[in-house]
């Protein structure tokens, strides 16, 4: 019951305001556009990534809501031989907006074998839209049992935009990042 309690609140919360869904349907939408992810630097990658993370907390709920979305990108995903989808870009999305969120755990609760396979674990399972299914719900449960801890961290380094050496350098576009609350 609980499940499908987080389930229900997460889809609720997404209809709430008809201005604010309108205007995250827009940049979801403009997602299949995105030619490069973030990797290495930093902060590399299309704006329009980074200006999905500029929307914070408010956004997440529809993030959740498009993970089961395979439409193709042009973004290649470095080093694992994969394209990503509207889904896999809304998963990183998240990962920047919560610095600790757990991709990886949600998937597999096998140490050892997150230690040995470390984020190839994420591509293989997702590939199986039976599996992206079950990650998203997994998502939206996490996300809803940790809402209430996510607490705002002011990140004002500068990061690299380009592998140049002196290349530019900014600070985080959402001027940093939720963690979840340590528990006393």
């Amino acid at each position: 019951m609980k499940f499908y309690t987080a389930i229900f609140m997460c889809l609720l919360f997404c209809f709430n305001c008809t201005g604010q869904r309108n205007h995250f349907e827009t940049q979801l939408n403009n997602l299949i556009n995105i030619n490069i992810m973030p990797y290495y630097p930093e902060l590399s990658g299309d704006s329009v990534f980074w200006n999905i993370t500029k929307e914070k907390i408010d956004i997440v709920p529809y993030l959740i809501n498009r993970i089961n979305d395979t439409t193709r990108t042009n973004a290649s995903a470095a080093n694992f031989g994969r394209i990503y989808t509207v889904g896999d870009v809304c998963v990183r999305a998240i990962e920047e907006i919560i610095k600790d969120f757990p991709t990886i755990k949600l998937i597999e609760t096998d140490d050892s074998l997150l230690r040995e396979k470390a984020y190839g674990i994420y591509w293989n399972y997702v590939s199986d839209f039976k599996n992206r299914l079950e990650f998203q719900k997994r998502v939206c449960v996490w996300f809803e049992e940790n809402r209430n801890n996510l607490v705002w961290q002011v990140d004002d380094k500068l990061y690299a935009v380009t592998d140049e050496e002196n290349g530019d350098a900014k600070k985080r576009p959402a001027g940093g990042y939720y963690m979840v609350k340590k528990k006393p």
